[in-house]
């Protein structure tokens, strides 16, 4: 937020976990397979600026790695959904459904298996819940934990149902990017919206 300071403190720390974090992944790097795909994936994400739910991403991209012994090492999954299950009633620090999602692949496919889970450009699509009623106060009464449970694991279904239709890459390391210039939304001022929580 604009009005909100940085915490310079939190930044400090950041920096110095992301730093051990590399270091400590390339100290135990191992020979690896690696397989991607799009899997497919329903009953998740909802486009929460629309009556219809629609358009969404219908797709997951999945890299999975397998160790050079056998048995899978990691699974990265890219995502389009806001991991918002949970309202802003909720006042525990929690994963929302990312969590669940990783707890079930764990659980399928093994403590030795780290699942990794990226949002992908979820810009509109979150769980259900519609955006202009959330920005006025009013909360679905679904946002709950079992929610987010039930969501992190219909996801992980989706990728251990796929799994066999990952296929084998080519070692390779590439970049892409392209700018597309997209207009900003506009809402209500700040005031405004205030008042109409209170009203």
């Amino acid at each position: 937020n604009g009005d909100q300071e940085l915490d310079t403190d939190y930044m400090v720390i950041l920096e110095k976990l992301v730093v051990e974090a590399i270091l400590e992944a390339f100290e135990h790097r191992e020979p690896a397979i690696l397989k991607t795909g799009l899997i497919r994936v329903n009953g998740v994400a909802s486009n929460r600026r629309t009556e219809s739910g629609k358009p969404i991403d219908e797709h997951a991209g999945v890299i999975l790695a397998e160790k050079g012994a056998g048995g899978i090492r990691t699974i990265l999954v890219n995502y389009p959904c806001h991991p918002t299950v949970l309202g802003p009633n909720t006042l525990e620090v929690t994963g929302d459904f990312p969590h669940y999602f990783a707890e079930r692949l764990t659980e399928h496919f093994g403590e030795d298996m780290i699942p990794i889970y990226f949002n992908g450009a979820e810009g509109d699509l979150s769980i259900g819940h519609k955006s202009y009623l959330s920005a006025v106060g009013v909360i679905a009464p679904f946002r709950t934990f079992e929610k987010a449970r039930e969501i992190g694991v219909r996801l992980a279904q989706c990728v251990i149902d796929s799994v066999d239709t990952l296929v084998t890459e080519t070692p390779k390391l590439a970049s892409e990017h392209s700018i597309i210039p997209l207009p900003l939304k506009k809402y209500a001022p700040r005031v405004e919206m205030k008042l109409a929580t209170e009203a």
